[in-house]
């Protein structure tokens, strides 16, 4: 369903982009995370009063909920600023390595799938901010996909570009 529901143009004209992205991102950190995040984010999760589906169907809703977000901000001209800046806000915000992977495993996709539109915006959004706090993870596999991220974003940029940009940052 993740999937057919975009290629439907009748509900893609539909469906507002930004704000579909904002509320899937709140969803998955406020409903559907895999470690409670209250403790290392502050972030009181909701939805406890009630059965919460077990740790298998978590993961298969949250990769279907990310398999819809990548085909949305893909349709049409790629992804926009906020669309980003809202995976940007997810990654900045969670410190749990468990609720962070798939999300951040989503951008890597993005950066490495679509350069054209998600450089320069990855770039707007200050972005490598983010890809700062993940290289401080103790999980190493979230190191490794901080890294991929900067990998794509460097790749992408002219080597005048890329110099200035990592001067500025003291890099």
């Amino acid at each position: 369903m993740s999937t057919d529901f975009i290629s439907t143009v009748n509900i893609y004209n539909a469906v507002r982009r930004i704000g579909t992205v904002l509320l899937v991102m709140h969803t998955l950190k406020y409903y559907y995370w895999i470690v409670n995040p209250q403790d290392r984010s502050g972030i009181i999760p909701k939805g406890l009063d009630g059965l919460r589906p077990n740790q298998k169907e978590i993961l298969s809703l949250r990769a279907f909920l990310l398999i819809f977000i990548k085909q949305l901000v893909m349709k049409d001209y790629g992804v926009k600023e906020d669309e980003l800046q809202a995976i940007l806000n997810y990654l900045l915000t969670i410190h749990e390595d468990d609720n962070l992977m798939d999300v951040l495993q989503l951008l890597v996709a993005l950066m490495s799938e679509h350069p054209s539109s998600m450089i320069p915006a990855f770039d707007q959004r200050n972005g490598l901010r983010v890809v700062y706090k993940l290289l401080a993870s103790k999980g190493e596999g979230i190191r490794v996909q901080a890294l991929k991220v900067l990998g794509y974003f460097l790749k992408h940029l002219s080597p005048k570009f890329s110099l200035n940009r990592l001067a500025l940052r003291s890099l």
